[in-house]
Parts: C-alpha cells; sequence; structure tokens
C-alpha cells in the first residue's frame, strides 16, 4: 500500500478567525434600550400616603367634634393636634397623589408627612404618659410596654411609606424623562 497523505488543514488567520470589519461598530450604548424604572415602590408609597391621609383625615374630624361636643380629655392637645392632623392630611394626600403622576415633590411631601406621623404617635405616648402622672398615677411597665408596642404596631405603616419614599428606586422612576405617547405621525 503507498504512502497516501492528505494535504494539511487550511489554518485560521490569527485574531479569531474573522477579518476585520470594513465598519465601526456603532456608538456605545447601541442596541437594546435600557429598561425604564417599574415604580413599584413609588406606586406602594402612593397607596401608602393616600391610606395614611385618609386616616388621618379621620382622626381630623373625630378630633374636631370632640373639641365641639366639650368631651376633649386636654383641649389644649386637642386644638394642637387639629394643626399637625391637618398637615398630615394636606400632606399625605397631596404627596400620594403627586406619586401618582409622577412629581418629585410628592415622595418629600410624603416623606415629610409620614414623618409628622410618626412625631405626633411619640408626642401622644409622652402627652399620655405626663397626663398620667399629673393625675396622680403612675406609669407601671406593663402601661410602657403596651404603649410601646402600641407605636411599633400604629408605626409601622408611616416608617414603611417613609423607606418607600426615600429608596432611590422611587427616584429614578419619579425622575426618568416621560416617554412619547404613541407611533411618531407621518409628514404629508
Amino acid at each position: 500500500m503507498a504512502d497516501v497523505t492528505q494535504p494539511p488543514y487550511p489554518q485560521h488567520p490569527p485574531g479569531g478567525g474573522y477579518p476585520p470589519q470594513p465598519y465601526p461598530a456603532g456608538p456605545p450604548g447601541y442596541g437594546m434600550p435600557p429598561k425604564p424604572p417599574s415604580g413599584g415602590t413609588a406606586i406602594a408609597a402612593g397607596v401608602l400616603a393616600v391610606l395614611g391621609g385618609l386616616w388621618s383625615l379621620y382622626l381630623l374630624i373625630d378630633t374636631i367634634v370632640l373639641l365641639a361636643r366639650g368631651e376633649a380629655p386636654l383641649p389644649v392637645w386637642n386644638y394642637s393636634m387639629v394643626v399637625v392632623l391637618a398637615a398630615e392630611v394636606g400632606l399625605l394626600l397631596g404627596g400620594g397623589i403627586m406619586l401618582f403622576v409622577k412629581k418629585s415633590a410628592g415622595r418629600i411631601m410624603v416623606a415629610i408627612g409620614s414623618g409628622l406621623v410618626l412625631l405626633s404617635y411619640v408626642a401622644g405616648i409622652v402627652v399620655g404618659a405626663l397626663g398620667v402622672a399629673d393625675a396622680g398615677g403612675t406609669i407601671t411597665g406593663v402601661q410602657f410596654g403596651g404603649a410601646i408596642a402600641g407605636l411599633l404596631i400604629l408605626g409601622a405603616p408611616p416608617i414603611a411609606t417613609l423607606v418607600l419614599a426615600l429608596v432611590p428606586p422611587t427616584k429614578r422612576y419619579l425622575n426618568q424623562p416621560p416617554r412619547p405617547m404613541g407611533h411618531p405621525q407621518p409628514r404629508w
């Protein structure tokens, strides 16, 4: 048998085997557009803010009714709470609605309103404790623990609203440029 040798296989050129392209690859960032922020945190903050604003509105009406009937146990406290509750209603309802229509100021309004709600809850506990002490009573550990537990339970929604309003995804969603509506119409 004769020694039959096959010709050598062709070798690939250096550089990956493909010849250089005769045209540029394109500008950086060319291709699929980035995915826009979803807005889940902003919408959740808006929903919680509107619900908190409605709760503050209920408390405002209840406080006004107590003052009108003369049944308010601490009238000075209740008059000051009318002002605070009115501010909470305005900030939370207005800010929540502004979040729904993608206005950045709504984020700040919701954060301030949520902080005001938390401060009013803490002030309510302090005033209640002072009222008990002025009446000659003492606050037991169980009552203090109950007040703290109540603060944590009642404070969970405004804390969640505050956090959702301030997280970076909410800011990105509110600051993204508006997308054009529909398809561009041809010019005839």
